[in-house]
């Protein structure tokens, strides 16, 4: 199973191999060394980015439905959670791009 971080060029900046593909995306994740580094403050990410009339904006990681919520994660919003909320909907469609 691999689990990587890629930058916004789609260049690889984290990488985690190895572990049997027969366990689920959330333990792996759990397990993994990319997930200690988030939580630990050692994943080097860059500081928050000003967006001008915005306010900052931190930088984070996309998971899928199968990881569990942390800080630094985002992930779409389950079916239920979606269903008939076009703005739910509309990140969900960004999110899979």
């Amino acid at each position: 199973m691999l689990l990587a971080v890629v930058d916004a060029e789609g260049r690889f900046v984290m990488v985690d191999v190895g572990a049997a593909g027969r366990n689920s995306d959330s333990s792996l994740f759990i397990s993994s060394t990319i997930r200690q580094s988030f939580e630990s403050g050692a994943s080097q990410v860059p500081a928050d980015s000003d967006l001008g009339e915005l306010e900052s904006i931190p930088y984070f990681l996309l998971g899928d439905g199968g990881l569990a919520m942390a800080p630094y994660l985002v992930k779409p919003f389950n079916d239920a959670e979606a269903r008939n909320n076009l703005e739910r909907i509309h990140l969900n469609t960004c999110l899979s791009r």
